[in-house]
């Protein structure tokens, strides 16, 4: 009786997801290109519904794609960061910035006090509330928010104005985007200040550059960070994974940051090697 139980109760489960990828996501009957993925870590498995359809960007707009609704390598590291220094995230309300298909967001739900996920693309918010739902997690929420809109932060930050930590994993692949990065921070942390922590993946050098020079004139201040993203040496030489922690002031932050980058600005790597092009986890 117990196996008839759990069987019906996974057909009807199957059911539900079939229902939900067809009439909310749009995929056709017979051809989804949206799977139930799991990962597993020490302590928990998390459930994550994601495409295996292709990487979808326009490479000159960077603005509609289907990068979000992915899983990537860089998301499991981060989440091994977060198991090893869960002290950053204990009790703390946080906030996860370009969450995609939210599996950091979700695993650190675990230790958090509230969890809010956000993303700017509307279309993936249906399926970071989905795996929310999948795996349990009742402190945590989805929503948009999109990067330097002063009125889109100013509203969010009147929900929830008390944030300690911000995070974010592969969230910024080109330097125009840095400036409302660092301004979406800015405004998330400017009453009492906090940490920002993102673990990316950097494919153009002056992105990083362009971020680091954005974070030194809102004098955010570098923390240290002992842990090291996996990089090997069987790819191009302009690609490597590395993970930066920075503390936010308060309100002392500008109101605004020009996007034009210095030159003369240099920022050092340590203990990053060149890495190969990632392939996605499951495929």
């Amino acid at each position: 009786n117990n196996d008839a139980s759990s069987s019906s109760s996974k057909h009807k489960n199957d059911e539900d997801m079939g229902k939900f990828i067809i009439e909310t996501l749009g995929d056709k009957i017979g051809s989804t290109h949206f799977e139930l993925g799991e990962c597993a870590f020490d302590d928990r498995s998390i459930k994550i519904l994601h495409t295996v359809k292709g990487i979808e960007v326009d490479m000159e707009l960077l603005e509609k794609d289907n990068t979000g609704m992915k899983i990537w390598p860089v998301a499991r590291e981060f989440c091994h960061f977060i198991q090893s220094h869960h002290d950053l995230f204990k009790d703390k309300i946080v906030c996860e910035l370009g969450a995609g298909t939210a599996l950091c967001g979700l695993y650190a739900s675990f230790l958090c006090k509230e969890m809010v996920i956000t993303d700017g693309d509307p279309t993936i918010i249906p399926i970071i509330q989905k795996n929310i739902q999948l795996n349990d997690c009742k402190n945590a929420s989805a929503h948009q928010l999109s990067w330097g809109d002063k009125e889109s932060i100013r509203l969010f930050k009147d929900k929830y104005p008390n944030f300690d930590v911000v995070m974010g994993s592969e969230i910024l692949y080109h330097e125009s985007h840095a400036s409302g990065l660092i301004d979406t921070v800015n405004g998330l942390l400017r009453e009492k200040g906090g940490i920002f922590i993102m673990a990316i993946a950097v494919r153009i050098r002056s992105t990083l550059t362009t971020l680091s020079w954005l974070a030194q004139k809102s004098n955010w201040e570098v923390i240290p960070v002992d842990f090291q993203l996996s990089n090997n040496s069987r790819t191009a030489n302009f690609s490597f994974k590395t993970l930066l922690m920075w503390k936010v002031p308060p309100s002392s932050a500008p109101d605004n940051l020009e996007s034009e980058i210095s030159n003369e600005v240099e920022i050092e790597i340590f203990d990053c090697a060149p890495i190969e092009e990632d392939d996605l986890i499951g495929n």
